[in-house]
């Protein structure tokens, strides 16, 4: 197996864009990709499957030990020729401005894996090689596969900077340049208010960024330069802590699944299975309450541009509020919990919760946030040291 980290020198700089360009590439010649995105996103993930159809995978310092990122990473190994792991913010941006923890760098070094630094051309000339040559001597232990130069502005502009980089000490090679193509970006939620979570970008999208990669990229040349990736860690480290833990009989658990509720991290669902349970999708738009459950699972989603539906849904509504009566468990996250309340403003929802929700509009922003908790719960016993 191959494996690739591409990391951006900035938020912006278009890894998103590139990562999913490769990812369809690869998969168009017939070469078995794996996707995994660094940090807590849902969006890119449902990009991944979309150019893949394979479920893509999150990576998280800060939420997961050192060894659980790594089983995670190599229980896809078996059946993977190139696993394409893309970075988040700018490569070396984490948690704070002291310390490599939950930056891209630092999940490159935790996975053994090389990175391809895609670097935003625009107003770069001879300046780009300074700004190449501080990250790739930024921190000896990480390695690199390449440079890709995205938003190049001309064929005079891709020339300019390799004389630029070809004047410096540096054993990394520049293995693509990417031109400006007006109004192709890949925006954050740019399609989730139409499509459902199994279409998060419509075939034709992903296809251009396949055939710009095919055209701008050495493909052959990043697999060569990637070498063959050597496991770190065990697969079965997190499994065997999980089975330890739980009682031997299986449980049947009910996910809801469709186009409002389709944000779920692949890893839980996948541990869920591992440790014996049978997931059961459904969709709450259209779908009654599947039978025979132990449990039930809301995850978040885009419940905005379906509340009507959902409301209306009467049937499923009223199972779900007999099912909590009757002492059944529910997890709800996010706009799951807000299904679980009385309404969501100003459409009624299953009444579970003794209360009435109401979304609010405006920009949200990104961090890690720790929690103290008053009162312990089984959520959050720690079962497992690092």
């Amino acid at each position: 197996m191959r494996a690739i980290v591409v990391a951006g020198t900035c938020s912006g700089a278009g890894k998103s864009s590139i990562a999913l360009g490769l990812m369809a590439a690869y998969t168009r010649r017939g070469l078995r990709v794996h996707p995994f995105k660094i940090g807590p996103d849902f969006s890119d993930p449902m990009h991944h499957k979309a150019a893949t159809g394979h479920d893509s995978y999150n990576l998280d310092s800060w939420m997961m030990s050192r060894r659980a990122n790594q089983a995670c990473f190599i229980r896809c190994a078996p059946a993977t020729d190139v696993a394409i792991v893309e970075g988040v913010f700018g490569m070396f941006d984490g948690r704070d401005g002291k310390s490599e923890a939950g930056s891209t760098a630092e999940m490159a070094k935790i996975l053994g894996a090389p990175v391809l630094l895609v670097l935003d051309t625009r107003g770069f000339a001879r300046s780009a090689a300074a700004l190449i040559r501080g990250y790739t001597a930024f921190d000896p232990e990480v390695t690199f596969a390449g440079i890709i130069f995205n938003k190049l502005e001309s064929s005079a502009h891709k020339a300019w900077l390799m004389e630029a980089v070809s004047a410096i000490d540096s054993s990394v090679k520049v293995l693509g340049g990417i031109p400006i193509v007006d109004g192709l970006h890949l925006a954050e939620n740019q399609f989730y208010p139409s499509l459902s979570g199994e279409e998060a970008v419509p075939a034709s999208y992903i296809q251009v960024f396949a055939d710009l990669i095919e055209h701008h990229v050495d493909l052959d040349g990043l697999l060569e330069a990637a070498g063959v990736w050597k496991p770190k860690g065990g697969p079965n480290f997190y499994l065997e802590n999980i089975r330890s833990a739980l009682p031997y009989a299986k449980v049947r658990i009910g996910v809801a699944r469709d186009a409002a509720f389709c944000l779920y991290y692949q890893e839980n669902l996948s541990l869920l299975q591992d440790a014996g349970a049978e997931i059961v999708f459904f969709s709450p738009l259209k779908d009654s309450l599947p039978t025979r459950l132990d449990a039930i699972i809301f995850g978040g989603g885009y419940l905005k541009h379906h509340l009507e539906k959902l409301s209306l849904n009467k049937k499923l509504l009223y199972a779900v509020r007999a099912f909590a009566d009757a002492g059944g468990i529910i997890y709800g996250e996010a706009g799951g919990a807000m299904y679980l309340s009385q309404g969501i403003e100003p459409f009624t929802m299953c009444g579970v919760f003794p209360f009435w929700t109401r979304m609010k509009l405006g920009a949200t922003t990104k961090e890690y946030v720790k929690v103290c908790l008053v009162f312990i719960i089984c959520f959050f016993v720690r079962h497992y040291q690092e």
